[in-house]
């Protein structure tokens, strides 16, 4: 199907029939992109209307809709980073797609424009005679800050929103009314919001927030006090700019905090599971070459940052290298490599795959005497989730009954 070599195999995409979606609502909040590969599943997508699904569904995927197709040359003029980005000429209009990276502006519907996002749908592609005859350009779909884009100022809602209440005013309800005439806070708007900006994540399983430290590149941990504190602050300067600037009280922010544990959470591999990936991924059989532990250890603390896998200790990784490697390549521990000082512990007949065309010298490692070009092992490499590559199952319960 040609809508997947526009928005990847991995696009989360669904049946409709008359307006209706062809799934469950119990379905679709178990729906994985997995099982939409089904043979079944295709057969659906085959003689029904596909639609796709806006938001974290599918890669934080957002769109701008135009009824006006001319209005898409200003926007591309105004903003290089969209250039060569897929757009579509679908039943809904005319639609230029990104990938948000700052953050998830709520879907909104104008008078000229349309903001596609979470838990929305838009239709592709009408069944018919023809049911591919649907109309496309562009290579990849662009991920950019929303922050930083600029609107054509003929169409409602036209701003620099690199300014702040430009930005919070994209953003929809950032704000809702409370009975008792006071102001809440829209969870969900700055759940994502913070804690994208604020780089945080949440693990499930050990019940903890972790913010990410620029100067140890690492996670570090994170009290709920901390992150109410940092959110207080947050919401003050980020509203400052704004026509309602507001300053949020600790029950202010609890919904907010939930909705995080919600939006944030990350399942992280093992530290077992994080070593076989660093051996499966980062290793190359290479006969005449050797690495120390010390050595691999060294090139495991910058995969295990590049990748957020859970931190291990030197003591545990030790443990763990030598039946990982073993299995992978079929090498044993070597107790007498030579290195400056004397006889150290390693590994022969292996080496670090180059990255970045940077071989492992640059990176820092120093390795025993090169020979000639590796292969990979028998073992094979392992698939692991990260949290920048998970696509989260759509959770909407309006989906069926949306205007796709």
């Amino acid at each position: 199907m040609e809508i997947y070599g526009k928005f990847g195999w991995d696009a989360l995409l669904l049946p409709f029939r008359d307006g209706k979606c062809l799934l469950s609502p119990e379905d679709l909040r178990t729906l994985t992109v997995e099982q939409t590969h089904s043979t079944h599943y295709q057969n659906l997508l085959c003689v029904n209307d596909v639609a796709i699904v806006g938001g974290r569904a599918n890669g934080r995927l957002c769109g701008i809709a135009f009824l006006d197709p001319d209005q898409i040359i200003p926007l591309m003029e105004l903003n290089p980073s969209l250039s060569g980005t897929v757009t579509t000429l679908t039943p809904d209009g005319l639609i230029v797609w990104l990938r948000a990276k700052d953050f998830l502006a709520l879907a909104f519907r104008g008078t000229c424009l349309r903001w596609v996002s979470e838990k929305d749908v838009v239709t592709l592609r009408r069944a018919g005679p023809a049911p591919g005859d649907w109309k496309a350009c562009g290579t990849r779909v662009a991920t950019v800050n929303v922050a930083d884009l600029i609107l054509p100022m003929d169409i409602p809602l036209s701003s620099h929103l690199t300014q702040t209440g430009a930005t919070l005013r994209w953003g929809g309800r950032f704000l809702n009314g409370g009975k008792s005439g006071r102001r809440k806070l829209q969870p969900g708007f700055w759940a994502d919001f913070a804690g994208r900006s604020l780089v945080i994540r949440y693990l499930p399983k050990g019940r903890q927030f972790e913010g990410f430290d620029a100067d140890a590149l690492d996670w570090q941990p994170w009290s709920v006090e901390r992150l109410r504190a940092s959110l207080a602050e947050f919401v003050r300067q980020h509203t400052a700019g704004s026509d309602r600037p507001f300053a949020p009280l600790g029950k202010d922010l609890d919904p907010v905090i939930e909705e995080m544990r919600d939006q944030l959470a990350v399942d992280l591999p093992t530290q077992e599971a994080g070593v076989q990936q660093f051996v499966a991924t980062q290793l190359i059989a290479q006969p005449g070459s050797d690495l120390t532990t010390q050595e691999l250890n060294q090139a495991f603390l910058g995969f295990q940052r590049r990748q957020l896998l859970p931190r291990v200790s030197t003591s545990l990784f030790e443990i763990l290298i030598g039946p990982q490697v073993e299995r992978e390549f079929g090498v044993r521990k070597s107790h007498s490599l030579q290195r400056a000082g004397g006889a150290k512990r390693g590994f022969r007949g292996i080496g670090l795959i180059p990255s970045d065309g940077h071989s492992a010298a640059d990176s820092g490692v120093t390795c025993g005497t090169t020979g000639a070009t590796g292969t990979r092992g028998t073992g094979g490499p392992q698939s692991f989730e990260t949290p920048s590559a998970r696509h989260n199952s759509p959770t909407a319960e309006k989906l069926p009954n949306s205007d796709p």
